[in-house]
């Protein structure tokens, strides 16, 4: 399971790195770019979306499925971002243990266990579900099929009882 709002650190030992990022991510990922030149290891990148505008999935999906096992991925940018990465990632063969990703822009997608539906947050507090009107505590359990925090409800927490 991959955190997307932690902070990323250097993980040691790897063939390769490949940073991927947008404007914003950039510098976030500044400090790992720093530190992976500093013990002289390979990587590529940046490579940023503003400068490939539309060439960018195709360059991001041609590095990513040419790396060989023990290269390491770090993504950061929005959540479009790095959801989109991710999914060329996977279809490359990373997995979870392969890479870390940081959301910027500071949204979360919390999926109500009542009704189902998603909700966007910019924090992990309670709050009422948008649609059924459920009173929800966003737990630290994240799906990759819904590419949401799992909400769980609050006792006495229905705002129509």
């Amino acid at each position: 399971m991959i955190d997307e709002h932690q902070d990323l650190t250097l993980s040691t030992g790897k063939q390769n790195y490949v940073l991927v990022a947008d404007q914003q991510g950039l510098r976030v990922l500044a400090p790992l770019l720093e530190a992976i030149r500093d013990i002289g290891s390979p990587y590529e990148g940046p490579l940023l979306e503003e400068e490939l505008q539309d060439r960018f999935d195709h360059v991001v999906d041609s590095i990513l499925g040419r790396q060989k096992v023990g290269s390491y991925l770090y993504v950061a940018g929005s959540r479009r971002l790095v959801q989109k990465v991710c999914r060329i990632a996977y279809a490359s063969g990373f997995t979870d243990g392969d890479m870390q990703v940081k959301v910027t822009d500071g949204s979360f997608r919390i999926f109500c266990s009542r009704c189902y539906m998603i909700t966007e947050r910019v924090d992990f507090s309670v709050f009422i579900c948008d649609s059924c009107g459920l009173k929800l505590e966003p737990s630290t359990h994240y799906s990759r099929y819904h590419d949401a925090y799992l909400g769980y409800p609050v006792l006495g927490g229905d705002s129509h009882a």
